[in-house]
């Protein structure tokens, strides 16, 4: 059985974000608001 790998990308679009900023707040980056 393989393994199923979640991405970035999947992350985004369960939560219509772009990609970037889903890599950017898993950084906590300063420029990604809490709301989003």
């Amino acid at each position: 059985m393989s393994k199923q790998y979640i991405t970035l990308k999947d992350i985004a679009k369960a939560l219509n974000l772009s990609a970037s900023t889903v890599s950017r707040a898993m950084r906590n980056n300063p420029a990604i608001s809490e709301e989003t």
